[in-house]
């Protein structure tokens, strides 16, 4: 990479940086100021945020499988 790829890509990851930035809360803020790229910040919020939705999706899932019909109830009361 040359010196002006770099150069360019620098700019951009600190524009990057400063969007995720602008739209976390104060306290994310304040745990990832010292991150150098933006990479290593979404990296970071990915693992402190990606276990919650996976276990929300598999709780939604399983309480949909284990939804059961009375007998003569209609779709639409369940």
């Amino acid at each position: 990479m040359c010196r002006d790829e770099y150069e360019q890509w620098k700019t951009s990851d600190d524009m990057a940086k400063c969007y995720i930035m602008a739209t976390i809360s104060d306290v994310l803020q304040q745990q990832h100021e010292g991150m150098e790229s933006a990479a290593d910040i979404m990296m970071s919020l990915e693992e402190m945020f990606a276990m919650k939705s996976r276990t929300t999706k598999r709780e939604a899932v399983t309480a949909f499988m284990n939804l059961r019909m009375k007998p003569g109830q209609a779709v639409k009361d369940t």
